[in-house]
């Protein structure tokens, strides 16, 4: 790339709240967002919302490149009023997993064409792509009503993501490509020489330092 410097920013929750107020008025969401009994990966959505960029890339730490990811750069460079996003591996038209189920649900009753397999490890938003974040408030409000806390919790951030990056909008990344992985098992069922990137979530972490540092090493006997 030309970029000439890189810059790091860390910003407060209180900060980034204080700037959604200002920018939204979504009360019900609002209150999810301020809602201890959900996971801290609500974060990710509120960091979104308030990028004071029009395109941003959300990344997790825990995804490793192992190829230029061309569709990522094309974005970046080419895309107008689209967002792209990564998905959990599935097999084509694959539902049997509960957060799917529970999103294709969610889907039928806000009336909203979307994929049910969203993973928030790599996001790419566009501002201008018109997202209705008045979804925002029916998901949120659904959500209270059939599960305060619990198991959707943790998930709860990528099924608000999947409101904002409806089919009308979006793009999604081969999982294939842009493998996630949640336990150490499922490795073996991915082919490295195909893959672009690896993102190593859940119980998988204790492969991804490995991983890391063989990445490393073979990039520098390269050299």
């Amino acid at each position: 790339t030309n970029l000439k410097a890189f810059g790091c920013e860390i910003i407060s929750t209180d900060k980034l709240l204080k700037k959604f107020k200002q920018d939204f008025s979504i009360p019900t969401f609002l209150e999810f967002l301020e809602d201890s009994a959900y996971h801290p990966h609500k974060m990710k959505i509120l960091s979104l919302l308030t990028s004071p960029f029009q395109k941003t890339l959300l990344l997790d730490s825990d995804v490793i490149f192992y190829k230029k990811p061309k569709e990522i750069l094309n974005w970046i460079k080419l895309s107008k009023n689209r967002n792209l996003y990564a998905e959990y591996f599935h097999l084509p038209e694959e539902v049997s997993h509960p957060v799917f189920q529970f999103r294709l649900l969610l889907f039928k009753l806000i009336k909203l064409d979307a994929r049910c397999y969203l993973n928030s490890g790599i996001v790419c938003f566009d501002k201008k792509s018109k997202s209705d974040f008045k979804l925002l408030d029916k998901t949120a409000r659904i959500l209270y009503e059939i599960n305060h806390s619990g198991y959707l919790a943790e998930t709860a951030e990528e099924t608000f993501m999947s409101t904002l990056l409806p089919n009308r909008n979006s793009d999604f990344l081969d999982c294939s490509l842009y493998r996630t992985i949640l336990e150490k098992s499922e490795l073996k069922q991915v082919d490295k020489k195909k893959a672009i990137a690896i993102h190593y979530a859940k119980n998988s972490k204790n492969v991804l330092y490995y991983d890391t540092l063989v990445t490393v090493l073979l990039a520098l006997i390269r050299k």
